[in-house]
């Protein structure tokens, strides 16, 4: 592996890991004591330069022949997630998205892959939660999500059918926002409120994962449209 190659892959585990020890670096890179010790210098110079921290602030040692970064200076760096918080907090936020049952179990283990690193401690307590996992909406809602969000940036309206008390009717609504509420996410389609009318052609919240053939429509022009002469020209 090249000076540079090390270099980049030995931040990339000072990212996943919360501390990683001299001796474990020299037999991973099988390099001397002190090309490590040039790494970590090098690492702390380029970050110094992306947040303007002191070279001490980086990277900390925990105890003597130990390396782990700053946390802070990876929020700095842009680089910060969930999986830096302390693992107690962690497992707090974890318990909240596992009991809210809001995703199906395959979006729910595509976030824990993110946001729970390989050392959690309690990796354990979670196992049974996440294995009888089973959310409240029968499917997934991140595809539909996705083309709602793009729809509010763009100022774009949505086309979307949506079955209640058995009845289908098809839509096509300005969304206004996105909630969560009750185990479900919803749309509101009005500013004033987001009321769930008896009367299917009243509505305007509507369940995100009921919404099917999702749609966005084209943006309305906002130059109106020219006036025509009164004379006719023969």
């Amino acid at each position: 592996m090249q000076a540079n190659e090390r270099l980049l892959d030995l931040f990339l585990h000072l990212v996943k890991t919360k501390q990683i020890t001299k001796k474990e670096l020299i037999e991973k890179y099988n390099v001397s004591g002190a090309s490590i010790q040039r790494d970590i210098q090098a690492l702390k110079l380029v970050m110094s330069h992306l947040d303007g921290l002191q070279d001490d602030e980086i990277i900390h040692q925990p105890t003597k022949g130990s390396y782990s970064l700053n946390k802070e200076t990876l929020a700095k760096a842009g680089l910060a997630n969930l999986s830096l918080l302390a693992d107690h907090k962690l497992l707090a936020i974890i318990k909240v998205l596992i009991n809210s049952r809001a995703f199906s179990k395959t979006e729910l283990q595509e976030i824990l892959s993110i946001l729970v690193p390989n050392d959690f401690v309690y990796k354990n307590l979670l196992r049974n939660e996440v294995a009888f996992y089973k959310g409240v909406p029968s499917q997934g809602i991140f595809d539909k999500l996705a083309l709602i969000l793009q729809a509010i940036s763009e100022q774009r309206s949505i086309a979307f059918s949506y079955t209640k008390n058995f009845v289908t009717e098809e839509f096509e609504k300005t969304v206004e926002m996105v909630f969560f509420s009750d185990m479900y996410f919803y749309i509101a389609t009005a500013n004033h409120s987001s009321e769930d009318d008896i009367i299917l052609e009243n509505l305007n919240k509507f369940r995100i994962n009921n919404m099917e053939n999702l749609r966005l429509l084209e943006k309305k022009s906002s130059t109106p449209p020219p006036v025509q002469s009164a004379l006719s020209s023969n």
